[in-house]
């Protein structure tokens, strides 16, 4: 008797644990849930115009934004284009490259007018334009790779694009920290073709 509750009990602890796998191991965001509630209109993202600071090239970052721009831009199902802009003024995503001290690899800053979109989620009014910044500075002191920069570039035209982060375990690059993605995956595929 004793010995059947035990086997009993194993087997239900083994079917509990089991089931619960699944839910910890595929949670990531798809469609609406992937992206702020906030950002850019569409009919912009289909005819995006990008500023690219010359402090881009100066620090080597250019061939990591070119290639930010195809990754995303070449998303079958999805109406994703980039235009290169000379003039900050009238572009709708401004890259920059620095020294920005030890807080950061890159960041995506919204705007509305001239006013900093502090939380993309607390509206849904639509983003003026975007600033993205790399900070070279962060990415040499954390021994940052070729390929560590290119994910990083990419990740922050996501989030320019609306994207949100996702959870840690996701095969995306839209999970934050030193990865080597080196284009969009799967994932970001799917949600871009959602939305746009």
């Amino acid at each position: 008797m004793k010995i059947r509750r035990t086997i009993v009990r194993v087997i239900v602890l083994s079917i509990v644990s089991f089931l619960s796998i699944p839910m910890i191991s595929f949670a990531y965001y798809t469609k609406d849930a992937a992206f702020f509630r906030s950002g850019l209109p569409k009919s912009v993202i289909g005819d995006c115009y990008v500023f690219i600071s010359d402090s881009v090239s100066d620090y080597g970052y250019l061939s990591y934004v070119t290639s930010a721009m195809t990754g995303w831009g070449s998303i079958s199902s999805a109406d994703v284009d980039f235009w290169t802009s000379g003039s900050a003024t009238y572009a709708d995503i401004r890259v920059y490259a620095g020294d920005y001290g030890l807080d950061y690899a890159g960041l995506a800053q919204p705007y509305r007018g001239s006013t900093l979109v502090s939380d993309p989620d607390a509206s849904t009014a639509n983003w003026s334009y975007v600033i993205i910044t790399l900070n070279d500075h962060y990415m040499d002191h954390k021994n940052y790779s070729s390929a560590n920069r290119k994910k990083t570039t990419i990740h922050e035209f996501g989030h320019a694009l609306g994207l949100r982060h996702q959870p840690s375990s996701t095969s995306s690059v839209m999970v934050q920290g030193k990865r080597t993605y080196s284009t969009p995956q799967s994932l970001d595929r799917s949600n871009i073709a959602y939305k746009y």
